[in-house]
This record gives C-alpha cells, structure tokens and sequence, in this order.
C-alpha cells in the first residue's frame, strides 16, 4: 500500500526586511492524492465484493475518485506555481535565467495572457522551448502515462453522460490504454457501476495516477536541472516507482 508525506515548506523570500510568501498548492495536492490513495486501498485490503457494505463502497469510490483529481490538480499547480516562481525570484534576486528570451517573456503582460489559456502539459513544452532546454520525449512510457491520465482526468471532470447500449464502444481508445497499463479494476463494481470510468475507479488505479504525476514532474525537472521538490514522497512510494521511466 502506498504512505508517504510530502514536506516541502512554503516558499518565502525577505525583500527589504518584507517576508514575502505564496501557498505551495502542488505539494498539498499530492498529500491529499497520497491520503486518498491509502484510504481506498485500506478498504480494498478490508473488505471484497461480498462483504463490503453499501457505506463503504461509497467511500472506496469517493477515496479512488479523488485521489485521481488530487494528483491532477498537481500537475497543473506545479507548473503554474513555476512559471510565478521564476518570475519573482529573478525580480526579487536578480537571479541570472539561462535564458534572456524567457525573462523577456516572463515580463511580458500578453505573454501571461497567453499562458494562462494553454492547457498544463503545453504550457510545461513551452518552459523547456523558452529555457532552450530539450523538449520531453513524447514517445516515453513516462510521456504516454500523463496523456492517458489527463484523459482519464477530463471524462471524470467533464463527464457527459449519455444513453447508450454499448458504452464501452464510446470509451474503447482510453479503455485500451488503461488495460494496457495493466491498472487494476475496483474489486466493488456491479450492475450499471460496469460502465466507465467505474471499472478503474480501484486503488490501483490511484497509486498508478500518482507515480505517473510525480515521475513526469522529475522529469521535467531534470530537463530543467532543478531540484524535484518531491523526492521524499517518492521514496516513499513502491519499488514499482524503478520500472517507471
């Protein structure tokens, strides 16, 4: 079962005898995803199919659910929260950015008005272009994962529900890639619950989220050469974090 704890302190600078701070939401989604996560698996481990209560099934899914959503909002709360730091922390340090080009656009009001329209995952392609740095491998496993779960995040998030005799039809290219990741399948499913996402709503499922957010984030940062503020969270994770390149 997956624990751990993210401890990473709120940012602060001093400016003129001023304590200047901002929250670091990307960490406190990540403990809430981990929280979520162990709490489904704990009742994964308690209960099966026949002994499990009506009680609980919903909160196995309310745990699987959200724990999905948190490590979403992760990804997204981590590269906004960089863009913001690396504009004031070279404004209030005069910091040296590799690259002139980025700072120009750092200051730049159209830019921002730019960036905050782009989805997370290019506005994570557009840092790494704007630092000259090298851009993800798309065909990664790592790269691959992050789009599935982004997938899996928006028919959760934007779910539009529709009649239908064969709704495995209307979901068959993310059912496919989500089997592929061998996730497992809620162990509590019955009757209409068959119908997706339900069959993935498991603990797997959320521990598979998880890992896939905070190995896409190394790797970016690794591009980046900056540090991964979330090292201590993945040591705490399985010895399955190794085979997630």
């Amino acid at each position: 079962m997956i624990t751990g704890k993210c401890e990473v302190d709120l940012p602060m600078l001093e400016c003129e005898g001023v304590i200047t701070s901002r929250p670091a939401l990307s960490s406190r989604h990540i403990e809430s995803a981990l929280h979520f996560c162990e709490l489904s698996g704990k009742i994964e481990s308690e209960y099966t199919y026949e002994t499990i209560t009506e009680e609980k099934r919903k909160q196995h899914f309310a745990y699987c659910i959200n724990a999905v959503t948190s490590v979403y909002f992760c990804f997204e709360s981590y590269i906004n929260e960089f863009y913001i730091d690396l504009k004031f922390y070279n404004k209030i340090k005069n910091q040296i950015i590799t690259s002139c080009k980025f700072w120009e656009y750092l200051c730049n009001k159209t830019f921002w008005n730019y960036i905050i329209k782009k989805d997370s995952l290019t506005k994570y392609h557009i840092a790494l272009e704007l630092c000259g740095k090298p851009d993800l491998d798309k065909k990664a496993h790592f790269y691959k994962r992050i789009t599935i779960l982004n997938d899996l995040r928006n028919e959760i998030v934007h779910s539009k529900s529709r009649w239908n005799n064969d709704p495995y039809q209307e979901h068959k290219k993310i059912l496919k890639n989500l089997r592929e990741q061998n996730i497992g399948t809620n162990p509590f499913v019955f009757g209409n619950d068959c119908h997706f996402p339900f069959e993935f709503i498991s603990y797997s499922c959320s521990k598979w989220a998880v890992i896939s957010c905070l190995v896409f984030i190394k790797k970016f940062c690794e591009k980046m050469n900056n540090n991964f503020l979330f090292d201590d969270t993945l040591r705490n994770l399985s010895n399955e974090m190794i085979t997630y390149d």
